[in-house]
């Protein structure tokens, strides 16, 4: 862990249980760089503001568009007097919300001070328009929601897209991270065992998913498959679980795997009411 050049702060935001912060990353000496300032309370942006006052700030970096990353970004910038920066997707998304000073797009450096600069990648799934920040001379990730150091990390249809999101993970397990640092969360080591561990587990699921169709032997519902594939989590957490089968669905009928005996696969948040699936055959 090299905390000379990344530091994560711990600010209080309206995140998911059981995480109740998100942590803005400092990244960078000369220029310092703050990744995900989440925090809408005017008392932690300050605090954040004052421990910055002495430094070189680049400007605020957010990896995707949802409120718990975004919520402080306005505030923070006009206390710094820093620009925002994001990717595209997310800056047309957040129109209106967060104006969005620069765009990042993958390949695109930040410089860190020295000869270190985080390098920028483009890892859809989680969001449209998510983004890390790589350091490759410690081998660092500075990796948004890609991961979670508490908790676990949503894919919820329609934002979030299962096979993307695969597809992301299997690409920073390949860079071979030796130190993650989620926005929720303690810093994680070693970043390969985890980035392997989220892949299994996300596997499993569709696995678990897919079985708990088949094994109803046609027209399930997803609050069916909920039933029998979350049945040990919370009830109080059963409208995220919903998600998550709907985007794990929505992959099995892009594979063609699933189909849909009745319902629209257009609209997905109607999928407990209207739709039933089924094995595809043949």
């Amino acid at each position: 862990m090299d905390l000379g050049l990344i530091e994560p702060v711990a600010v209080r935001s309206d995140t998911l249980p059981p995480a109740m912060h998100t942590n803005a990353v400092l990244v960078g000496r000369d220029p310092v760089w703050i990744v995900d300032p989440g925090s809408p309370d005017r008392e932690e942006n300050e605090r954040l503001a004052q421990q910055l006052a002495r430094r070189n700030v680049g400007g605020i970096v957010l990896t995707h568009r949802h409120r718990d990353h975004v919520a402080g970004a306005t505030m923070l910038a006009a206390l710094l007097g820093a620009p925002i920066l994001a990717h595209a997707i997310t800056a047309e998304e957040l129109r209106g919300k967060v104006k969005i000073d620069r765009t990042l797009a993958e390949g695109d450096a930040l410089p860190l001070g020295g000869d270190r600069e985080a390098q920028i990648l483009f890892t859809p799934g989680h969001a449209r328009g998510h983004i890390v920040l790589w350091e490759p001379v410690s081998r660092a990730l500075v990796l948004g929601d890609m991961v979670a150091g508490i908790g676990s990390v949503l894919i919820s249809a329609p934002d979030g897209d299962v096979a993307l999101y695969l597809r992301s993970l299997a690409r920073l397990r390949a860079l071979e991270p030796k130190t993650l640092y989620p926005a929720h969360g303690p810093v994680i080591e070693p970043g390969v065992a985890k980035l392997d561990e989220y892949i299994a587990h996300r596997n499993k699921r569709e696995h678990d998913i897919y079985m708990a169709v088949a094994g109803a032997g046609g027209g399930v519902s997803l609050g069916s498959v909920v039933d029998v594939v979350y049945a040990t989590t919370p009830a109080f957490l059963r409208p995220w679980a919903m998600r998550s089968a709907s985007a794990h669905l929505d992959k099995l009928l892009g594979e063609g795997r699933v189909s849909l005996r009745s319902g629209a696969r257009e609209d997905i948040s109607v999928y407990e009411e209207t739709a039933r699936f089924e094995v595809s055959r043949g």
